[in-house]
């Protein structure tokens, strides 16, 4: 019930293989969801508003890095990649350091989910809430 309710509140596709990977896809989907920042030049160059380019983008980038959002994929992301993903490329004059930012989150992801032993924000998440499978718990772990 729980990740039903996470997916309809995240309009995230379903498909994923199960609740651990639809956790770590909906842990990246809000790493990268903020483009409020940028949300004047995205409906000037793209027609459409944050949430709208992040969503797709983000599903696109799973398919990506694995839907559960592995590591080593993230770390090793182009700015090309993400440029496509997040269909940005034909705007990279003005969304240029949006899709630089994106990448930023990514490799920062990808290098501490490696550094804590971590395969995927999947993993990271299961982890985080192994002993105490709670809200709270799974956020002062994001802290630390």
């Amino acid at each position: 019930r729980g990740a039903a309710l996470a997916l309809s509140t995240t309009k995230l596709r379903s498909g994923f293989s199960g609740d651990r990977e639809e956790a770590g896809a909906i842990a990246l989907l809000h790493a990268l969801d903020f483009g409020s920042g940028w949300r004047q030049a995205l409906h000037e160059r793209l027609g459409r508003g944050a949430f709208a380019t992040v969503l797709p983008g983000a599903e696109r980038l799973l398919r990506r890095v694995g839907g559960g959002g592995g590591a080593r994929a993230l770390a090793a992301l182009t700015l090309e990649d993400v440029a496509e993903s997040f269909e940005l490329a034909a705007a990279m004059d003005a969304l240029g350091g949006f899709a630089e930012q994106l990448l930023m989150v990514s490799h920062e992801l990808g290098r501490e989910l490696l550094a804590c032993g971590h395969r995927s924000l999947a993993d990271f998440v299961a982890a985080a809430v192994e002993e105490e499978p709670s809200a709270g718990r799974l956020v002062a772990a994001l802290v630390e």
